[in-house]
């Protein structure tokens, strides 16, 4: 009776969504062992998305299962971070003049690895653009890629840390016959621009 008590509960929850699909839920509450908590969450997500179909919260679902984002818990923390990536792919598309439109696949793979994978502040994401548009003049993903990888074999995680290890750098006398990782990757952009110009 519990059971049914919480797969009513989900489905008026979900009446956005085509009824015939309904069994996946079924599916995804009994022999998944997702909460209802959990199919509730979930799918509010998705359709905030506009993704209201069946197939893909049974695809997300399943594949946040096998990642083991597997209890009601562990599904808020990762929706609290998908979210914060989100609004940090939205800043970031308006810094760079991206406006509304759908990113690219190479553009999603560039800032999915920075705020998904890497988990990056939106704030040192845009340090990276700045530095990249003062060295070459305009939004190059692979250069920033670039400087944000080197940052993050630092272990640099906020633009305060970039600002002090670069200081750092300086001031340490063996670095005087090296040079600055970012000075490089701006003369060697600029270089290979000047000879593609010819």
């Amino acid at each position: 009776m519990l059971v049914m008590f919480f797969v009513n509960l989900v489905l008026v929850h979900l009446l956005t969504l085509h009824m015939g699909m309904n069994i996946f839920l079924f599916y995804l509450f009994d022999y998944v062992g997702l909460s209802a908590e959990y199919l509730m969450a979930l799918t509010e997500y998705c359709v905030q998305k506009g993704k209201r179909s069946m197939q893909y919260i049974l695809k997300t679902a399943l594949g946040l299962f096998d990642e083991g984002v597997d209890s009601y818990e562990t599904l808020e923390a990762w929706l609290c971070r998908k979210r914060s990536a989100d609004d940090n792919i939205r800043r970031l598309a308006a810094t760079c003049g991206w406006g509304d439109r759908e990113l690219t696949a190479n553009e999603k793979k560039y800032v999915r690895h920075w705020f998904e994978e890497a988990q990056a502040s939106y704030e040192l994401v845009h340090l990276a653009y700045e530095k990249t548009v003062d060295a070459i003049g305009k939004v190059r993903l692979a250069y920033m890629n670039k400087i944000l990888d080197s940052w993050f074999e630092k272990g640099y995680r906020t633009p305060e840390e970039v600002n002090s290890g670069r200081q750092e750098t300086k001031k340490t006398p063996e670095s005087s016959s090296s040079f600055d990782a970012d000075d490089f990757f701006a003369a060697a952009v600029k270089k290979g621009m000047s000879s593609d110009d010819e």
